[in-house]
């Protein structure tokens, strides 16, 4: 949490002139309906919009530095966002295809499958081992202690982490669809809004899982080589103008590992510049978008 808080500060620094209290005409968040998610976009947020002299509501309390923020969200079965959890034939097919494709792979591996089986003393697939890897990066994080087990293998945990990753979200354009065109389709539905001055708003936050970002990276292709995200990272879609009130697009990254330097990274994405003109953009994307979970989700015959 506190490394989400410490990012809402990071955001405020990076963007001064974003209302400096919190506004509920200018400013939303949204979170898929998980209480890790919750908190991040709660921290965040406080990060962000801390009280200032006028809108201090309590003295002299541990509380009087937290504003509290209203944070949206809505259950797996509606949320027409995120929607990974939700039951989905078309993806779980996918999935399995991915992993046939990926035997080869899985057969390698099978003496390390059964040495970290017997070393966690967990009943492991390969497609768990991911678990260790992250149970390394929590552990790292939080100046625990990493099992001898894990720190001795743990780059081959983290190769087969990133494999696992891959396969299981990333591995096809439909793949990625499923899971990131909703969040797409709000992003392109709120510039036009700004664009078309239906709204004030300034600023929308959505939390969600790392998976969700990858999804954004691998239909936007920022990049040739996808790896799984750090905990907190975060890609910004900035609307800008210029004097003859032209639109851009332009999309920032931050990965938030520790010790990361202070600075947002610049993407590109594939046919157009840094700074995209905002048609540009929705041309580029808007087979990549979704608006409909449910028929996306249909199972596809051969």
């Amino acid at each position: 949490m506190k490394q989400m808080y410490d990012f809402g500060i990071f955001l405020r620094n990076q963007y001064p002139t974003l209302n400096p209290v919190y506004d509920r005409t200018r400013a939303w968040a949204f979170s898929s309906d998980f209480d890790r998610t919750l908190q991040s976009a709660q921290m965040v947020m406080t990060g962000l919009f801390g009280p200032t002299v006028d809108t201090i509501w309590i003295q002299n309390s541990n509380l009087s530095g937290f504003y509290p923020v209203p944070i949206r969200t809505a259950p797996t079965s509606c949320d027409t966002i995120f929607r990974r959890h939700a039951t989905c034939p078309r993806l779980i097919q996918l999935q399995s295809e991915a992993r046939a494709s990926n035997v080869a792979v899985e057969r390698e591996n099978d003496a390390f499958l059964w040495e970290m089986r017997c070393s966690s003393k967990i009943t492991l697939t390969y497609y768990d081992l991911w678990r260790l890897g992250d149970k390394a990066l929590i552990d790292e994080a939080h100046g625990l202690v990493v099992e001898e087990y894990i720190r001795n293998n743990s780059q081959k945990l983290f190769e087969i982490r990133e494999n696992n990753y891959f396969v299981t979200y990333l591995y096809s354009i439909d793949q990625a669809k499923i899971i990131s065109g909703g969040l797409l389709n709000q992003l392109v539905t709120y510039f036009d809004r700004k664009i078309q001055g239906s709204t004030k708003n300034e600023l929308y936050l959505y939390s969600g899982f790392d998976f969700y970002l990858s999804g954004l990276q691998r239909l936007l292709k920022t990049s040739n080589t996808i790896t799984q995200p750090h905990f907190g990272a975060a890609m910004l879609f900035e609307l800008r103008n210029d004097s003859n009130n032209n639109y851009y697009v332009q999309i920032k990254y931050k990965n938030n590992k520790n010790n990361e330097a202070t600075q947002l990274n610049t993407l590109s994405i594939e046919g157009c510049d840094t700074i995209c003109p905002v048609e540009t953009f929705k041309k580029l994307v808007q087979d990549k978008i979704s608006t409909s979970f449910e028929i996306l989700c249909q199972s596809s015959t051969k």
